[in-house]
């Protein structure tokens, strides 16, 4: 009962999280967003103007998605895991992968959409902070090391525009960066 209770009092801080984003999504000139979003579309709501290509992998979730994207015109909705949009000759000017999942969980997905990360203009990841058989250092650090990780694997520089951590079913923590074009310099 005690996480129930957690989830409810951070809803609000995870609403602002929204607000935030999508103020810091309005500086730049966006025309689409690769997305992995609720089955509320809660940022396609707020962004009308703006097409969204939404990947979703579990098929429950897909079906109720189905029924609920005919209430928007800008979504196209695609069943699957989100990686094979690496082989998609779309470009989006914000990705946000909103992941449940840790970093390690799921560093093979950011990978495979490199090369799109570095064409766009806004880059959100959401990760819960605990890692299998790793000592939790706290938030702040977590911050650090997921910029320092991302910048690694990506083999670019990613500047934090945003960053908060919040309480849903676990600890998470979004994170916005502006990619650079050019690749990292030691």
């Amino acid at each position: 009962m005690k996480k129930q209770f957690e989830y409810e009092k951070d809803r609000p801080k995870k609403d602002r999280i929204r607000d935030e984003l999508i103020n810091c999504i309005k500086k730049y000139n966006v025309k689409k967003i690769l997305i992995l979003e609720s089955p509320k579309f809660e940022i396609v709501k707020r962004l009308p103007n703006i097409k969204f290509l939404v990947y979703e992998k579990n098929y429950k979730t897909y079906m109720a998605m189905q029924k609920t994207k005919t209430k928007f015109k800008n979504i196209y909705l695609t069943r699957g895991n989100v990686a094979n949009f690496k082989s998609s000759k779309l470009k989006a000017d914000v990705i946000y992968l909103d992941f449940c999942g840790t970093f390690s969980g799921e560093k093979d997905n950011i990978l495979a959409l490199k090369d799109k990360i570095k064409v766009s203009k806004f880059f959100i990841v959401t990760f819960s902070p605990h890692e299998p058989r790793q000592k939790f250092e706290g938030i702040s650090n977590f911050y650090l090391s997921i910029a320092g990780r991302l910048q690694r694997l990506l083999d670019m520089r990613l500047d934090i525009v945003f960053g908060e951590d919040y309480y849903d079913t676990c600890p998470m923590v979004t994170i916005g960066f502006e990619p650079k074009i050019n690749n990292l310099e030691v």
